[in-house]
């Protein structure tokens, strides 16, 4: 049983929720909601930095903070900030921007015209192509759930957003899980962990949607990182 504070966010568009029993064996969980997502409300300005702003007051005085996608931005933003207070941090499919290489560019900025001309159902469908299909399932459920203008706002904030120059400055223990699959986010997930101090990567089977193709293995690297490391 992990006793340690943990604190979950989740990817854009997603919800709480999203994490499903990937928690399980943790006692002391906080899964927080990002602005424009499930109950908590937009940002008149948003960005990855007011995000952070928005989850800083919830968060307890020391804790362990796991994160998948555009949450993971914002966690990097928080620990950062708050060395003294991030006693760990786990990265799921996280990069520390999407501006580079070009190929990640390229495709955060095709998903906002889709978002901008179809709405989050159909880049639910198009994301959703040759996932298995309860990532695909729970995609369209969890989409489903947001505002086309809210989801513009994570892709418009994840898009502006560059965390490289923080990364030095990141103190905590540091776990960067991707998925085999994700062969930009994996490659950038190694370099990001050449540029935190003493942080490992680890590569799982699955996708982008690693927490939820292979909760088990996601489940088990954290609570083995927690473990030894915390």
């Amino acid at each position: 049983m992990i006793t340690l504070p943990t604190v979950w966010l989740h990817g854009a568009g997603l919800s709480p929720s999203t994490w499903g029993g990937v928690t399980t064996g943790f006692s002391d969980v906080m899964l927080l909601a990002l602005p424009g997502h499930a109950d908590a409300a937009r940002l008149s300005e948003p960005s990855v930095e007011a995000f952070a702003d928005a989850v800083e007051p919830m968060l307890p005085d020391r804790f362990a903070l796991i994160a998948h996608s555009l949450g993971g931005m914002v966690a990097l933003e928080v620990a950062s900030r708050h060395p003294d207070r991030v006693d760990a941090l786990v990265l799921i499919e996280t990069v520390a921007t999407v501006r580079a290489p070009l190929g990640q560019r390229l495709q955060a900025f095709a998903a906002l015209h889709v978002m901008r001309l179809l709405g989050p159902g159909v880049l639910a469908h198009v994301a959703g192509w040759g996932q298995p299909k309860a990532v695909a399932s729970h995609m369209h459920e969890q989409l489903s759930g947001i505002s086309q203008v809210a989801m513009m706002d994570t892709l418009r904030a994840a898009y502006a957003y560059d965390a490289r120059a923080r990364l030095k400055h990141i103190t905590a223990p540091t776990l960067i899980l991707s998925g085999q699959r994700s062969r930009q986010i994996t490659a950038s997930s190694r370099h990001m962990a050449t540029m935190i101090p003493g942080a490992a990567c680890k590569v799982l089977q699955g996708g982008h949607m690693l927490h939820v193709e292979s909760p088990d293995l996601v489940r088990n690297a954290i609570e083995e990182f927690l473990i030894r490391d915390c």
